[in-house]
Order: C-alpha cells, then sequence, then structure tokens
C-alpha cells in the first residue's frame, strides 16, 4: 500500500496485517518528488505484487492521480481507478455548509492556492467576478495573496469565508471569518477554504442546522461578528473543534468472500508504516498462503433470490 500523508490511521488499520505500508506524503519541507512516486508504483506493478495507491479525497481532484494514472499506463502495467469524495466538496459538507444553494450560490469553483515555481496563477480577478462559491485548495501559505487579489477584482472585503482544518479527523477545526481577515487568520495545513455567502453562518438557512452538524456558530474574528450570531466574543481565536462522526461500516453481504483458517495464526503482526527510502522489514512482506478474494456475481433479475457464487479457479476471483 503506497499512501499519502492525508489518509487516516483509522483507514491504514483496515490494510491486510501483512501487507507493507509505504508512505509517500507530501508535508511541508519534505516532499516526495512525484517522479519518484510514479517510478514507485511501476516497479511495484511490474514485480507482481497486489499494490493500493491510497490517496486521500478523489485522485484526480487536485491529486495527481491522472499523472500516476499516464505513468503506469506508458509502462504497460494496468490498474484499476476508484473514484472518491473530493474533500473540496466533503469539507464544506461536513460543517453543515452546501457549496451550492438555491438563492445563495448557483455555481462552485474549485481551484488550487499553490502555485509551481514558473505555474500559472489562477485568474483570481476573474474569478471575483464569476460570482458564486470558491473553493480553494492548498491555499493556507498563500491566503493572503488569495484575499488581496480577489478583493482587487471586486470581491466585498466582508465576503464570508470558511476554513475547515483536518476536516474528518477528530482534531478537525473551523474557522469562520471575513475575506479581509483571512491574511492574519490563525488556520493551519490542511485546510480546505471556501469562499462565497454559503459560509455565513450567521444567515439563514444555516442558523437552524448548525447544533445538527456538531457545532453552533462558528465565531468569526470579529467582535460584531460574535454579537450577531449570539456567541461569546473570542479576540484571540476563532477556531472551534469538534468530534468526527465519519465511521467505517461493513458491507450489506459479502460475495463469495474466503479466508484461509490459517490466516489469522500465521499473520504477523502489522508494522509501522515506513517512507520510501526506508529498509523494509521482512516481517511486512506478505506471506503466501494467505488468500483473500472476492468475485464479481451478476445483478440478479428484480424480486429474483440472489445466486450464489463460489469461485472456482484462480481465473475467476481478484485477489484482496
Amino acid at each position: 500500500m503506497v499512501h499519502d500523508a492525508l489518509v487516516g490511521d483509522g483507514v491504514l488499520a483496515l490494510a491486510n496485517p501483512a501487507a507493507e505500508l509505504i508512505d509517500v506524503g507530501k508535508r511541508p519541507g519534505l516532499p516526495v518528488p512525484q517522479e519518484t512516486i510514479s517510478a514507485l508504483l511501476v516497479q511495484l506493478g511490474r514485480s507482481g505484487r497486489r499494490v493500493v495507491r491510497l490517496k486521500g479525497g478523489d485522485p484526480f481532484v487536485f491529486g495527481r492521480g491522472g499523472e500516476e494514472l499516464l505513468a503506469l499506463a506508458a509502462a504497460g502495467v494496468e490498474c484499476d481507478v476508484v473514484p472518491g469524495v473530493s474533500s473540496s466538496f466533503a469539507a464544506a459538507a461536513l460543517a453543515g455548509v452546501p457549496v451550492t444553494h438555491r438563492g445563495l450560490s448557483a455555481s462552485v469553483t474549485v481551484v488550487t492556492g499553490h502555485r509551481q515555481p514558473g505555474g500559472e496563477e489562477p485568474a483570481w480577478a476573474h474569478l471575483a467576478k464569476v460570482g458564486g462559491t470558491i473553493v480553494v485548495m492548498m491555499g493556507v501559505a498563500r491566503r493572503g495573496h488569495i484575499a488581496d487579489r480577489l478583493m482587487a477584482g471586486g470581491l466585498a472585503p466582508a465576503t464570508p469565508v470558511l476554513a475547515v482544518i483536518r476536516a474528518s479527523t477528530p482534531t478537525e477545526e473551523r474557522w469562520v471569518g471575513r475575506l479581509d481577515e483571512l491574511a492574519t487568520s490563525p488556520i493551519t495545513n490542511p485546510a480546505t477554504l471556501v469562499i462565497g455567502a454559503v459560509a455565513e453562518p450567521t444567515a439563514e438557512p444555516w442558523q437552524a442546522v448548525g447544533a445538527a452538524v456538531g457545532h453552533a456558530h462558528p465565531v468569526g474574528g470579529s467582535a460584531d461578528r460574535a454579537a450577531s450570531s449570539g456567541a461569546p466574543a473570542d479576540h484571540s481565536c476563532s477556531i472551534c473543534a469538534r468530534q468526527s462522526t465519519v465511521s467505517v461500516l461493513p458491507p450489506r453481504r459479502w460475495i463469495a468472500w474466503r479466508r484461509d483458517s490459517s490466516s489469522a495464526a500465521t499473520a504477523p503482526a502489522r508494522a509501522s508504516s515506513t517512507r520510501v527510502g526506508d529498509a523494509v522489514p521482512a516481517t511486512t512482506r506478505r506471506t503466501p498462503g494467505q488468500t483473500h478474494w472476492w468475485t464479481r456475481t451478476p445483478r440478479p433479475a428484480r424480486g429474483a433470490a440472489p445466486p450464489v457464487a463460489a469461485p472456482s479457479s484462480a481465473a475467476g476471483r481478484r485477489r484482496h
């Protein structure tokens, strides 16, 4: 399993205990070159092992999944893509804020705030005139510049802004304020910025649903916003924490699931996650004889009993 830094420990714990975990997460000051990641995937894919490239969110929404897919295709390594839920929409939803809402926002624009050296700058002035909701990914480091460019393009300084920090984790935090307060806000990585009328916590309809999503009214960076929301003013910080309510549930039914009875007894204990370049202990490698598989079966006709599938050959099953 080749995973990013944003994949939670709870998700990694679902992996086969015998699987090798390789951390290729890009962290501030400790980036793993994308070329290194793509080459690693090609190497592992050619080795004949079952490889999972696990990303946070959706791999094709600012996840550089397209680059890795092209590298695998060029090397002749087959793979399947499993779509995810992008934090550009999920982070706001966890805060009870839809990125589009009738009467408030008829459109949403997702843009990256991270700029590669010599790369193209997003057209902030044009985005300010488009209207609707602006969702900024990877924009914490340049949030002051982004706010200045949007205001220079005509977006009002009082435009509401929501920042969801470490979305869906037990340490998730939120900041709510104005666009002209964004530069001095106490926001840290990773965070998703939601800019627009939907981020206003004191406007309808959010007053009715605030308590249902784990918070009453997040307070912005000014005393007047605190007073209007009915929440106590806090001039030093405008962060409110919540407990994540996302959980992993078993599927409704298994399809031809089999696990060797000896697997549980012979599986080694999970080793700690390693980063690219670290030596991987032999005990973390998959041991032969641990076969976990499932097979696809045709969808039964409506009203008919589902067929019972049983793998009869190696060609008719997929190893898991």
